[in-house]
């Protein structure tokens, strides 16, 4: 499998932001890593942020640097990234 493929695969079912009842934030639903550890991206104040948790108790937040990118298509390229490297993928 090259990153292209995984690119491909991601491609068929992208993030989902809502922004519920807070204006300017923008999140994505929780997705399921492993061993209990969820991620969920949030976008405040023009910023992108990973929130964390760990059988569902907070574990992290963490801001990405996006100078210049689209906040949602940083999420996305983001996500690949963490994709390719869970599967080993290097190519």
């Amino acid at each position: 499998m090259t990153r292209e493929d995984v690119r491909q695969q991601l491609a068929k079912n992208p993030l989902e932001w809502s922004e519920g009842n807070n204006p300017g934030k923008a999140v994505t639903t929780p997705f399921y890593i492993s061993w209990g550890t969820t991620l969920q991206y949030e976008i405040e104040g023009g910023n992108l942020y990973i929130r964390g948790s760990v059988l569902s108790e907070k574990a992290f937040c963490v801001g990405l640097f996006h100078r210049g990118q689209d906040p949602k298509d940083k999420a996305e390229a983001h996500r690949l990234d963490l994709v390719c490297r869970m599967l080993g993928v290097t190519e």
